[in-house]
């Protein structure tokens, strides 16, 4: 019986490399278990970074880093004689900011960011209309 496998063995014709790298490719690809690569998430600009964009379009005077807000969930602060700008950790810090009795309605949440308008006097007092534009770009802004 041995030698007849011998034989049968010996008869065959060798395989090219191409044949078991074929085999093994389709093979693995039928029972890979990597999972599917998934794009890194997109780096969120600072506060200060949006505030430059916003000011080409909007008045934004005075311009002032007020960075830590760390007790509130708050990594970075920009305030403006207009509007301060929050960038929170996470989007329930800034929801929750947002709606918070003292904030709820003069603040607009976009994201991790809120635009808050409150404590603003005179020519300062943004209107709703053009809070409401200045969310908008801020969307635009973080596609």
């Amino acid at each position: 019986m041995i030698v007849v496998i011998a034989a049968a063995v010996a008869g065959m014709p060798p395989k090219t490399k191409e044949q078991p790298a074929a085999a093994s490719s389709s093979s693995r690809t039928r029972h890979s278990t990597l999972a599917p690569v998934k794009p890194a998430p997109r780096a969120q600009p600072s506060a200060q970074q949006l505030a430059a964009r916003l000011a080409r379009k909007y008045r934004l005077p005075n311009p002032r880093s007020n960075t830590p807000m760390a007790d509130i969930g708050s990594d970075e602060l920009l305030t403006t004689d207009r509007v301060s700008i929050y960038r929170f950790r996470t989007v329930g810090h800034a929801r929750r900011f947002a709606a918070a009795a003292f904030a709820r309605a003069d603040a607009i949440r976009v994201g991790r960011f809120v635009l808050n308008f409150a404590g603003r006097r005179g020519a300062d007092i943004v209107p709703a209309a053009e809070r409401a534009r200045m969310a908008a770009d801020l969307r635009r802004l973080l596609r």
